[in-house]
């Protein structure tokens, strides 16, 4: 969205009202009622591809976006406790929560999970958490929803497109140099547009996975903020405009609305 389109037109997508009825029912049976609030989580496992498409894409060329769902699980379990309940998203899923919070809900392994209420959730969750896999586009690109995206994988194609959305991102480390490269180094040597696998290990590069620490900073973050308590200094402000100046206007880039995460980029200044 280099023009910025998303955040000047409306929402397109509507419920019929037996849509909405059947969704109520749906939603209720996981104990959820109209008046509780959600957020739905997801990663990016290879099950769901493997099993859907076994004879017709080997779709390994994309498992370094892969990440565990326990990653999430130390911010699934504070959620609980703001008195949310947890989602967890996704079709046939390559790992389950440990957790035996009744808060947090393993939504098609339960299974509750149904393509109306895929995008019933999406469309009236308070807000999403996930990796860079394509379901976020659903809340977020469809809804204009809340996003808190983590682990995101490819820097070139981060998607900045709307003031609600939060990122952070893996961290590129060059094997052979023993050092993290600068977002310079990344964008420059084109290592940021990288989409394959094994393109990444030719050039020696590791991606590292955000902690499950830095998820939950960047959550807290956009609790804050939703909850109208956020402010930024003016060293965070200087840090985000440091970090977009390096992305130039080009067929990716253009509208820059969204964040980095505050902290995430307070605690890796050197990478700017």
């Amino acid at each position: 969205d280099t023009l910025g389109l998303l955040e000047k037109s409306k929402k397109n997508l509507k419920f019929s009202q037996s849509e909405i009825i059947q969704a109520e029912q749906d939603r209720n049976k996981m104990g959820i009622s109209n008046d509780d609030k959600y957020v739905l989580i997801i990663n990016r496992g290879q099950r769901f591809l493997d099993e859907e498409y076994p004879f017709d894409i080997d779709f390994n060329y994309h498992s370094f976006r892969n990440v565990s769902i326990n990653d999430f699980m130390p911010t699934a379990e504070a959620l609980t406790k703001k008195n949310y309940f947890v989602i967890r998203m996704g079709q046939k899923v390559s790992d389950l929560m440990k957790t035996n919070n009744p808060k947090i809900i393993e939504y098609d392994e339960k299974g509750y999970r149904t393509e109306l209420l895929d995008i019933f959730l999406s469309a009236n969750c308070k807000y999403i958490i996930g990796s860079d896999t394509g379901f976020y586009a659903v809340a977020g690109w469809n809804f204009r929803k809340p996003m808190v995206v983590v682990n995101f994988s490819q820097l070139e194609w981060i998607e900045p497109w709307l003031s609600n959305w939060i990122f952070i991102f893996r961290k590129y480390w060059s094997i052979s140099d023993k050092k993290f490269l600068t977002i310079e180094e990344i964008l420059k040597s084109g290592a940021g547009r990288i989409v394959r696998t094994e393109d990444l290990k030719k050039k020696g590069l590791e991606l590292t996975f955000n902690t499950p620490e830095e998820i939950q900073d960047v959550v807290e973050e956009m609790e804050l903020k939703l909850e109208g308590k956020w402010s930024n200094t003016k060293e965070d402000d200087e840090l985000q405009s440091k970090f977009w100046s390096h992305f130039e206007s080009s067929d990716l880039h253009g509208n820059f609305k969204g964040r980095i995460g505050t902290k995430f980029l307070r605690d890796n200044k050197t990478l700017l």
